[in-house]
């Protein structure tokens, strides 16, 4: 052995010694020999022995599906078109399994220009493409989940509007019954109780006829809500011309369903008792019903008016009023709230409560 050939052995040694050193495989080829040497973890993650591998031609081991792509991007490197490239591909494996791949491919030259040797860099990315995969599938099953929620959702909420738009007609029918009974009774209390629950069975019916065009029934914006309740209350006592009901509401206040009745139930008899007691005699005013998100989460309603006033000898929360006492509770038990009463050049009934999603706006006033 010359020394030249000792030299070239040990270099040779070295260098698959370095191939070794690696977790991904490494491939060496030549355009007139094919697959020249290789390393352990290439020869591992095919399953091949040593001698078996050298015997494999890449179109034997390359799934069919990818081959002409690689032969092509392969050509257009020894042609000198591509210094290399990188491509994800398939394998088939000793035992018939098919193995993902990220290959990147260059090539060493000659001084004259043409290919001496290829060299091949190949990671296996099969666990990967396994978690894409089951990635992709929990993604579809989550989409197909969320899809049939939504389809039910639109259902139920159907439903429901459904079952506002018939609870609205049976109120409807039942204050046609109320009115019929009160023209027929001349006793002046029973008069009174009967217009009286005629009103507030017409509150409520209204309060069912927005939830029935509202465009969802989870959340209810209150601007909108307060502004169609006044608009209805302003036609029920338009006998009263000269009382003048406007709505000032913030934007981004929401209610449920359920808050969004008892809400109006409760304009309903603070604006109807303005109406009956605060402007005597025919004396037209002005209520106003204002509302504000204040800065603990909470929503403060207040409907204000600029009538007559209440005696400071009379107990509010201990009156007679059916109203009154309807309100309290309907506030206390219903909304979980709190009401109180302002007395000074108006009076204000301000009734406060939770908002359902206090984190939608920041909290705008303190008010």
């Amino acid at each position: 052995m010359t020394r030249d050939d000792a030299g070239e052995k040990a270099w040779e040694e070295r260098f698959r010694k370095l191939l070794n050193m690696g977790h991904m495989g490494v491939a060496v080829g030549r355009p007139d020999k094919g697959l020249v040497e290789f390393n352990d973890a290439f020869r591992e993650m095919l399953g091949y022995t040593r001698r078996e591998l050298t015997e494999k031609g890449w179109d034997e081991l390359t799934h069919p599906d990818d081959l002409a792509e690689d032969q092509r991007r392969f050509e257009r490197m020894l042609a000198g078109d591509l210094p290399g490239y990188t491509m994800e591909k398939r394998y088939f494996r000793k035992d018939g399994a098919v193995l993902h791949v990220r290959i990147s491919v260059t090539c060493l030259r000659r001084p004259d220009g043409t290919v001496k040797e290829t060299f091949g860099i190949i990671q296996d990315i099969s666990e990967q493409k396994r978690l894409d995969q089951s990635l992709r599938e929990h993604q579809r099953r989550l989409e197909e989940t969320l899809a049939a929620q939504a389809a039910a959702l639109e259902e139920k909420e159907a439903l429901l509007r459904e079952i506002n738009h018939r609870v609205k007609n049976n109120l409807q029918v039942l204050i046609s019954m109320l009115r019929l009974q009160s023209r027929r009774d001349e006793r002046e209390g029973v008069v009174e109780a009967l217009d009286d629950a005629t009103q507030r069975v017409r509150a409520m019916a209204l309060v069912h006829e927005i939830l029935y065009r509202a465009p969802s029934l989870a959340q209810i914006e209150l601007c909108e809500y307060v502004s169609d309740l006044v608009r209805g209350l302003r036609g029920t006592f338009d006998h009263d011309s000269g009382i003048l009901i406007s709505a000032d509401v913030e934007n981004g206040i929401l209610l449920d369903a359920d808050g969004a009745v008892t809400c109006g139930m409760v304009l309903n008899e603070l604006i109807s008792n303005a109406i009956k007691h605060a402007f005597p005699h025919g004396k037209g005013g002005r209520i106003v019903v204002k509302g504000r998100r204040l800065a603990d989460g909470r929503v403060r309603v207040t409907v204000r008016d600029n009538g007559v006033g209440i005696g400071k000898d009379i107990d509010w929360r201990r009156a007679e009023s059916l109203g009154l006492t309807l309100v309290v509770g309907l506030v206390e038990n219903q909304l979980d709230g709190e009401i109180e009463l302002e007395e000074g050049d108006a009076v204000a009934f301000s009734f406060m409560f939770r908002d359902v999603n206090p984190v939608a706006n920041e909290p705008a006033t303190n008010e």
